[in-house]
C-alpha cells in the first residue's frame, strides 16, 4: 500500500461514504473489546478512517424529519 504525503494545514482528503455498523449491540461491542499494543506498520485504509471518525464524531442516526 502507498502513502501520500499531506500538508495537513491545507490539504483535504475526500472520504468514502460510512458503511454503517454491522448491527451489534452496545453490550456485545463491550463485552468484546479488548486492548491491543502491538501495531502493525501498516496504513489504515480510508474506508476504515471514515467509520472511525464518523463514530468519534458522536451523530450516528440520521436527522428525525418529524416530530412525534
Amino acid at each position: 500500500m502507498s502513502t501520500v504525503p499531506l500538508a495537513l494545514a491545507i490539504d483535504m482528503v475526500p472520504l468514502p461514504a460510512v458503511r454503517l455498523p454491522s448491527g451489534m449491540s452496545l453490550e456485545a461491542a463491550l463485552q468484546q473489546r479488548r486492548s491491543i499494543r502491538a501495531f502493525l506498520p501498516d496504513a489504515l485504509p480510508l474506508d476504515l478512517v471514515s467509520s472511525l471518525l464518523w463514530c468519534a464524531f458522536g451523530v450516528n442516526r440520521a436527522p428525525r424529519t418529524e416530530w412525534p
